[in-house]
């Protein structure tokens, strides 16, 4: 089974996606900042991460780069309120695999999550 870490200050958000990702077979953890985030990183084992952009005790930029070695080998997917040219450009920089603007529909999350995990056992 897909392990994927969902990092989303947003508690009502971060149910409803890790509602959909269940249901369509993916086990979730789920983090609300990135303390905990790191917490999960070090004791789970994942496949996927999906961040959003502003954390309440950091942004996921700074997330990445704290966690150094403990993202290494996790695709990661970046979802933002705010997907200007500057935030998409550090997003691939930083090695997220996609930047999913919001609002989002779920299908959207959901079909690109499932190309990301596709890729990455190919």
């Amino acid at each position: 089974m897909v392990r994927v870490l969902l990092v989303n200050g947003d508690f009502d958000e971060a149910a409803l996606v890790a509602e959909a990702l269940a249901l369509r077979g993916f086990e979730v953890v789920i983090a609300h900042n990135a303390l905990e985030a790191r917490v999960l990183l070090r004791k789970q084992s994942l496949d996927l991460a999906i961040l959003n952009l502003y954390l309440p005790d950091l942004d996921a930029f700074s997330l990445i780069e704290i966690a150094g070695e403990l993202m290494q080998g996790i695709p990661s997917i970046l979802t933002t309120a705010h997907p200007d040219a500057n935030t998409v450009l550090r997003a691939a920089s930083a090695g997220f695999k996609a930047v999913i603007a919001k609002p989002f529909s779920m299908e959207t999350l959901l079909e690109r999550v499932s190309q990301i995990v596709a890729g990455e056992k190919s």
